[in-house]
């Protein structure tokens, strides 16, 4: 008698379960539905140009990192000055993203290249700060050395 008792509450159990986990899902699927609004966080790539010939480490910005890329690059002074020449090995950031009607941003060596559907625009990065920001936030997903050698080129 007992092992049924106890097998009527695991069940009453489990449909109490089964039916609260339904609810949520049900309210989640609601609130999520599109409303002319994007659904999905908007997430930015980083690439690091940084090798010829093999592939560029990589990481990724959650949608709170794009966030606060699209701040601080909105915080940056509009310059006219143009981009260094691009030299062998570390030739900056690059970043690709859907954030802010922003298609790619490139970061090197003071100044940032920000690519709209309307065309580009530049912005003074100032002891290379966001560049520098950057890297720190994607150094858990870089090799420990990639990091360290892009600390060294920052404070050429």
């Amino acid at each position: 008698m007992d092992i049924q008792r106890s097998a009527a509450r695991v069940t009453v159990a489990a449909l109490l379960f089964a039916t609260v986990a339904l609810v949520l899902v049900s309210a989640v699927g609601s609130s999520m539905e599109n409303k002319g609004e994007a659904v999905g966080p908007e997430l930015a790539t980083v690439e690091v140009e940084l090798y010829s010939g093999r592939e560029n480490p990589r990481f990724t910005l959650t949608a709170t990192g794009t966030g606060e890329l699209i701040n601080r690059l909105a915080l940056l002074s509009p310059t006219n000055e143009l981009a260094a020449a691009e030299p062998l090995g570390y030739r900056g950031l690059r970043v690709e993203t859907d954030a802010a009607g922003i298609s790619e941003i490139h970061l090197f060596n003071g100044v940032i290249t920000v690519e709209r559907a309307e065309g580009a625009a530049r912005r003074s990065d100032p002891g290379r700060e966001l560049e520098r920001w950057l890297i720190d936030v994607g150094a858990e997903q870089l090799a420990e050395e990639e990091v360290t050698f892009l600390h060294v080129e920052l404070n050429r």
